[in-house]
């Protein structure tokens, strides 16, 4: 009620502001019949055959398929290559001091783009993917370059080693498949993902 003398006085707009044009007020305005409107007609809608409604309808066959498995990449699979698979990559040479090394992985973890190591032994290696797992996670890079924590890298779940892998492109070396042995003994003793 106060509402109305308020807007009587005019001090505030009408709850129901009409557009220009027209005619009929909003409190008196209908909502068009079918059949009706703007124009004269409307077309009218369908009429709905009430037997197909009630259940008379026959069944419809759909084709179903099982969606494919995607297979989960492990920590180490496909991660030691030969040299010169990649190219444009940044890289970390094994020739780096370990606090360079720690800055560059810190740096690493915060780009969008990921790198690609290189590595002569398995335990360099290790070392490298360990480190890239701890910068991921916030944790010590130097003590993860000096002492690699295998039970903390074959426990990760599918996302952190996902997210491992995108930073870590690959981990290149002259002897790949001694390198992978060498990587999948160090990670037997944890979980299902080396």
């Amino acid at each position: 009620m106060q509402r109305k003398r308020i807007e009587e006085r005019g001090r505030l707009p009408p709850m129901h502001s009409d557009p220009p044009g027209n005619t009929v007020p909003a409190r008196r305005r209908r909502h068009p019949q079918p059949g009706e409107g703007p124009g004269g007609t409307w077309p009218s809608l369908p009429a709905y055959d009430r037997r197909v409604v009630a259940g008379d309808s026959e069944p419809v066959l759909v084709e179903l398929t099982v969606p494919e498995r995607v297979v989960e990449r492990g920590l180490v699979d496909g991660l030691v290559i030969p040299p010169g698979q990649f190219a444009g990559e940044r890289r970390l040479g094994p020739e780096l001091p370990d606090e360079h090394t720690a800055d560059f992985l810190a740096e690493a973890a915060h780009r969008p783009d990921g790198f690609v190591a290189r590595a002569e032994d398995g335990a360099r290696a290790l070392a490298v993917l360990a480190a890239t797992a701890a910068a991921l996670c916030g944790d010590d890079i130097r003590k993860a370059l000096n002492s690699p924590d295998t039970d903390f890298l074959a426990g990760l779940s599918v996302g952190a080693v996902d997210a491992v892998r995108e930073i870590l492109l690959g981990i290149e070396s002259e002897a790949p498949a001694q390198v992978e042995r060498a990587l999948r003994a160090a990670l037997r003793t944890g979980g299902a993902h080396g």
